[in-house]
């Protein structure tokens, strides 16, 4: 019986054709000037070539259009194969593009080539390239490579400081951006030589601020001190995205810093000035009033609270017309309206208080925002009442002037009489 696993020459031939026929790779052979003597219909489908049209093609060939992944052109002499011939060593998974003509595209391809030996020669008498298409891992591939280009561009020219820190299994930045010299004055590569770089220079009172954060997984609104290099403080503010392992122990976290020294100061002169205008608010001899677009109270100063005499609860969500005198209502709608349209206005009302004491007031007021205006009231009672006693001193003074003048002129006719008669004698 014959052995089972017995090939005759015959039978190898057949079974290497049939594997060279089925492969999905495409497979070329070439002789010893580099002309193609063979190609599998694998081949034929990536190049977009028929069997007559790549049979006795060189490399040197221009139709070939090949390209280098730069874009250059990819030289005859310099393909793979014509490599391979030349040194006799393999040349293996170089990038090629080459045109293909049916799709009228690039196709890019990843080619191996063998050169073979006859028995005893030191030359080799053929090469046999094996590729394989692609083009959709390779355009892939490149777009991830331009997106990762982009992304970094963008993350390297940012303005905030973006960071990753690894835990464990040890401590190190793994990345930091450029940015980290405009904020801390320390470069990437001083915090990558020091792991603790980040503690060091946080400001001893806000240590614990950062283990706070990393022990509770706070996120947002991180804000510590940091002393920079040159010595002076910043405060700063990190967003932070932890990591865990499956245990639930931290082993990474990756952050944005920025610099808002800047804002701090601008919020901690606004609080100063706040607190002077809230100082002024509440010690300044006039009422003053915040009423909202429907003409309800939404504050009141303390000598608001005493001309109304109520308190501030007492006041606050109450109508303005209910502190106007009845004889000023019509007055004080017509000066609202002026207020919403104008944005100001300023007249003399009678007001009257929770306690409906009626006083003179002039009341002047400005438009803060759509829904806010705020008025400012004066009592002039006072003021109208020595007015008006004034007046009535006036009245009087001009009365005593009239009666003197006619008791004076009643005396100077009675005098002329008598002279006038002894005149006469």
């Amino acid at each position: 019986m014959a052995n089972s696993n017995h090939f005759t020459s015959d039978s190898f031939e057949e079974k290497f054709n049939s594997l060279f026929h089925s492969l999905a790779h495409g497979i070329v052979y070439q002789n010893k000037d580099g002309s193609i003597i063979s190609a599998n219909p694998a081949a034929l489908d990536i190049l977009g070539l028929t069997d007559d049209e790549i049979m006795g093609r060189t490399s040197m060939n221009p139709e070939w259009r090949t390209m280098k992944e730069d874009g250059t052109p990819f030289e005859g002499k310099d393909h793979p194969a014509m490599v391979a011939l030349r040194t006799g060593k393999p040349v293996k998974e170089v990038i090629m593009g080459v045109y293909h003509p049916r799709e009228k595209a690039i196709k890019w391809i990843s080619i191996d080539a063998h050169p073979e030996f006859m028995e005893g020669e030191n030359e080799p008498f053929r090469v046999c390239a094996v590729f394989t298409d692609i083009t959709g891992k390779y355009e892939a591939q490149r777009s991830l490579k331009a997106n990762e280009k982009k992304f970094r561009e963008i993350i390297e020219n940012t303005f905030d400081m973006i960071f990753r820190y690894r835990i464990k299994p040890d401590p190190a930045f793994e990345y930091i951006s450029p940015s980290s010299v405009r904020i801390t004055g320390y470069t990437p590569e001083e915090y990558y030589a020091d792991p603790f770089l980040g503690h060091k220079i946080a400001y001893p009172d806000d240590i614990s601020v950062i283990e706070e954060a990393m022990s509770k997984g706070i996120s947002n609104g991180v804000i510590v001190r940091w002393r920079k290099k040159d010595g002076s403080l910043i405060w700063t503010e990190s967003t932070v995205k932890y990591e865990y392992d499956e245990n639930g122990v931290l082993t990474a976290y990756n952050g944005v810093t920025k610099d808002i020294t800047e804002r701090i100061k601008a919020e901690t002169a606004l609080k100063v000035s706040a607190g002077r205008l809230q100082k002024y608010f509440n010690s300044v001899p006039v009422g003053i009033f915040v009423v909202d677009s429907e003409g309800i109270y939404i504050d009141v100063n303390p000598t608001g609270c005493q001309l109304f005499e109520g308190g501030k609860e007492e006041i606050i969500g109450t109508h303005l017309s209910k502190y106007v005198a009845e004889e000023s209502i019509e007055d004080g709608i017509k000066s609202f309206k002026t207020l919403v349209e104008k944005g100001e206005f300023i007249n003399e009302f009678v007001l009257q208080s929770v306690k409906m004491r009626k006083f003179n007031a002039m009341l002047s007021a400005i438009k803060l925002s759509d829904n806010e205006y705020i008025g400012y009231v004066t009592d002039i009672s006072d003021f109208r009442k020595a007015q008006q006693e004034l007046n009535v001193a006036k009245n009087r003074a001009e009365e005593a002037s009239r009666l003197k003048s006619n008791i004076l002129a009643n005396m100077s006719h009675e005098l002329r009489t008598p002279i006038h008669g002894i005149v006469g004698l």
